[in-house]
């Protein structure tokens, strides 16, 4: 085995090619009794780690293969038509869990979440049906938990193939990473420990490039999502084509804005199902960005479209909570407020990611949207559901 340097980043030459190491990894499982279930999101990752689930499955004679997915009724049109094709085939018994939870909405300041397949609304009301005759509802809150012993049961391992690829963000290769570090063997780098369900996620993808996930796709004439070929027309380069929910990622804007003209039906419906799309797809980030007038402080601004009246009380809220803790923080080595525009050194980082936010340009961008999941700081914990809809199960 050697190695070298390649942008950056070690990369580790294997004895043989990604496709048989990736069906050796869960092969091995099998024969030590795993059980595994693929969690797909129709994806073009997800279409790789099932091919390989059912090559593996079959070289242990351990057909089907099990595959669950979980509807969040919104996605690029061609996603769950792909799966319910792949729920056809003889060689998938697929468990298509419907949990009506949930799913954030940052374009929306006043109602950032929404709920799936909503019962509180007319199914016409929905963006779509989902395919009834698979589907099995589920009322837990979490997207994490979709597979345990309850509904896999085994005598032995349960495990969780997913098709985590450590070339997708710098987040993804540390956390692999640290794994590989922890256990000492990065020879199970793909392999994470057992989770509170009881259950282990296996990642026999986790070293393959984006090139050969479409290498493997065309290779062996794989059926896939559609929607790829229609970002491919509508210009979005290879490394943006991803399917994920469009609602909870800013950098779903520019998709967003795609879809307005490669699906204007299908966007359609989405704005009607819920408000802030439209507005985002027409003014990109600006819609969802805060500013500063002319002459105007970001202390002032901060007030104005954070903290001060006219905001939803739930931002307000939590924008105050943010900046009291940070002058109080700021207060243990200085006289004065916390400062308008650069960061102060000597405050601690209260972010969930490497930039710190210590003056008020920093907590204007981290708290405009308010954070309402608690992804980008610690101050403030994510909100309940039952704040915007009393009664509805808390996460």
């Amino acid at each position: 085995m050697t190695e070298h340097e390649v942008k950056g980043r070690k990369r580790r030459y294997l004895s043989m090619d990604v496709v048989q190491k990736g069906v050796q990894r869960l092969t091995e499982l099998h024969r030590n009794g795993a059980r595994l279930v693929v969690s797909s999101s129709g994806g073009k990752d997800s279409t790789v780690i099932t091919e390989l689930a059912i090559m593996a499955a079959r070289e242990c004679d351990a057909l089907p293969v099990d595959v669950v997915t979980l509807d969040e009724e919104i996605m690029y049109p061609g996603t769950f038509e792909y799966l319910e094709r792949l729920a056809e085939r003889p060689e998938v018994r697929m468990n298509w869990l419907v949990a009506r939870m949930p799913v954030a909405n940052i374009f929306n300041r006043a109602e950032p979440l929404w709920w799936t397949f909503d019962p509180e609304l007319d199914s016409s009301e929905w963006t779509r049906e989902p395919p009834w005759k698979y589907v099995t509802e589920i009322e837990r809150q979490s997207i994490a938990h979709k597979i345990d012993k309850t509904m896999y049961p085994t005598e032995g391992e349960l495990f969780s193939v997913t098709g985590i690829r450590g070339a997708e963000s710098p987040t993804r290769i540390r956390s692999i990473g640290s794994a590989a570090r922890g256990s000492g063997r990065y020879d199970l780098a793909h392999l994470t420990k057992v989770n509170a369900h009881g259950v282990r996620t296996v990642r026999p993808i986790y070293d393959w490039e984006d090139g050969d996930v479409w290498k493997f796709i065309g290779d062996n004439g794989l059926d896939y999502n559609r929607a790829y070929d229609t970002m491919l027309r509508m210009g979005i380069g290879r490394h943006r084509m991803r399917i994920g929910p469009p609602t909870q990622r800013l950098a779903e804007i520019s998709k967003l804005q795609m879809a307005s003209k490669a699906w204007p039906g299908w966007f359609d419906k989405v704005c009607n199902r819920l408000g802030g799309i439209r507005t985002a797809a027409q003014f990109g980030t600006s819609a969802v960005t805060p500013d500063r007038r002319a002459g105007e402080s970001y202390a002032d601004a901060y007030e104005r479209q954070v903290t001060g009246p006219g905001n939803p009380d739930w931002i307000r809220e939590r924008g105050q909570r943010v900046l009291d803790y940070l002058r109080a923080k700021h207060g243990e080595h200085s006289t004065g407020d916390i400062p308008d525009a650069a960061d102060c050194p000597l405050c601690p980082n209260f972010t969930k990611g490497p930039q710190s936010a210590t003056c008020y340009r920093s907590i204007l961008k981290l708290m405009y949207l308010g954070d309402p999941l608690a992804n980008r700081q610690g101050v403030v914990g994510l909100m309940q559901p039952s704040y915007w809809r009393p009664g509805a199960a808390d996460w």
